[in-house]
């Protein structure tokens, strides 16, 4: 590859990736859907090979992929939300703690007298920090939902993005085998051996990630 070629193939990359940065508000949804139509594409062609047909097999697979979800968020949000009230409720407790346990254990080691003064005050700061953070993502969900612009974007989002994962899952091998074809024949094979190898890497870490949620 030439010089100038090499330079023009950096520059054609750096536009792309601007455009895609500057279009991230729009191009947001697709972008979600492409990543679940990836993910849920060898379960469909594993239906399909049962003999469904594939719009069949995307409708299985969004409907075990919704349910899961469901189950997910039913689960995990008063879990969540248990445990967030449950720190910040031992946080006193903790604090006490250190003050009465650990900080005189560690005086005794290292001779060294700790105050009371910058303890409460640390006590304090991070009370009032807590309490903070809570204030603050309580007035973002206020703000966003009373700003009906930025309300009907994320609710058109959130509708786009079903929409877009099912079509491109449904067509998601013919999409492939197009962009296949559009390779040029020299760089054909090492393309495709590539586009395999990281399928096969990122496969791996995202079944690796389930295991450790799981």
């Amino acid at each position: 590859m030439s010089e100038s070629t090499n330079r023009w193939s950096w520059i054609a990359l750096f536009c792309v990736v601007a455009l895609v940065y500057l279009l991230s508000p729009i191009l947001s949804p697709f972008i979600v859907g492409a990543l679940l139509a990836y993910l849920g594409d060898p379960l469909a062609d594993r239906f399909e090979s049962l003999g469904l047909r594939r719009t069949t097999a995307v409708i299985l697979v969004f409907v075990g992929f919704f349910t899961v979800m469901l189950l997910v968020v039913i689960l995990l949000v008063p879990m969540l939300g248990q445990q967030v009230e449950t720190f910040s409720r031992n946080i006193p407790k903790v604090l006490d703690w250190v003050r009465e346990v650990a900080l005189p254990m560690v005086s005794g080691i290292v001779g060294i007298e700790f105050g009371e003064v910058s303890l409460a005050q640390g006590r304090d700061w991070m009370l009032n920090g807590w309490q903070f953070a809570g204030d603050y993502i309580q007035s973002a969900a206020m703000q966003i939902t009373t700003s009906s612009l930025a309300f009907v974007t994320a609710v058109v989002n959130l509708a786009l993005i079903p929409v877009v994962a099912f079509y491109l899952l449904r067509d998601w091998d013919l999409m492939v085998a197009r962009l296949r074809e559009l390779l040029p024949r020299r760089i054909e094979k090492e393309a495709v051996s590539l586009a395999a190898d990281c399928d096969e890497m990122l496969g791996a870490f995202l079944k690796g990630q389930v295991l450790v949620m799981a």
